[in-house]
């Protein structure tokens, strides 16, 4: 038996069909979470003022255990650390905070007021997303983590299947 000859736009319509069904739901999750570490309270503030159109939530840690508590239970798009106070050095901290092979490893935004182009550079080649000076200025902060935030779900978007299970497993999808 022979299955019917089907247009174009037929094939088309199937593939989507089955993309969606494959696809678990981000309905719950299509808010990801920015995640940001010893930040200040004037700084929580602005962060949490320029995220505010952004459809994600805001986490705060203390430390990187907390940091890395929010990291095993929520997908985390974006992480914002302090250079200046975190307990370990934002180098080491961009070390230990990465996703399993899967998923879309996270953004990692660092803040410092020692902020320079050398600084920017070192982040940029230890695969970090970007670098904000501070005093934090809430227009700056919303259109890097915005467009981190479009960069990660592109990523999370284009996994295949078999990934976004393993994904799921993970991020509790």
């Amino acid at each position: 038996m022979s299955l019917p000859a089907s247009s174009g736009g037929d094939k088309a319509k199937e593939m989507t069909r089955y993309q969606n069904q494959a696809r678990p739901s981000f309905a719950r999750h299509d808010c990801p979470t920015a995640l940001v570490i010893a930040a200040s309270e004037a700084d929580r503030n602005i962060v949490t003022a320029a995220l505010d159109g952004l459809r994600c939530h805001t986490h705060f840690a203390n430390s990187t255990l907390e940091a890395e508590a929010a990291l095993a239970n929520v997908p985390v798009a974006v992480v914002i650390v302090d250079g200046d106070k975190t307990a370990l050095w934002w180098r080491e901290l961009l070390e230990r905070i990465s996703a399993p092979e899967a998923a879309p490893a996270p953004k990692f935004i660092v803040v410092s007021r020692l902020a320079d182009d050398r600084m920017w550079a070192e982040v940029i080649n230890l695969c970090g997303y970007d670098l904000l000076p501070k005093p934090l200025d809430a227009d700056e902060v919303e259109h890097v983590v915005g467009a981190a935030l479009s960069e990660w779900r592109g990523a999370r978007d284009s996994l295949s299947p078999v990934d976004l299970k393993e994904q799921s497993a993970w991020n509790g999808y």
